[in-house]
């Protein structure tokens, strides 16, 4: 179905909500679309997805090596309890 909103009246959180909305109707519907020539169409023949990717992926490892060296941190000053081997 479609809709509308009144852009303008978005505060950035709004903004930001609404950018992601968007972002993951238009994903789902190419994801559901399994079609390759399509998808490699919206893509583009440019690097700019795969370079995307590629930053997301690295910050996204980055980001996981971090908070797992804070919850290692946490376990070993007693903030929080863990149990280990399960």
């Amino acid at each position: 179905m479609k809709g509308s909103f009144d852009l303008d009246s978005l505060d950035k959180a709004g903004l930001e909500t609404y950018l992601e909305a968007c972002s993951l109707c238009l994903a789902r519907a190419y994801a559901r679309t399994g079609d390759a020539a399509c998808i490699s169409r919206y893509i583009g023949k440019s690097d700019a997805f795969c370079e995307a990717i590629t930053n997301f992926a690295i910050a996204y490892a980055e980001q996981t090596e971090s908070d797992y060296r804070a919850l290692k941190e946490a376990v070993k000053s007693c903030r929080i309890k863990a149990k280990k081997g399960l």
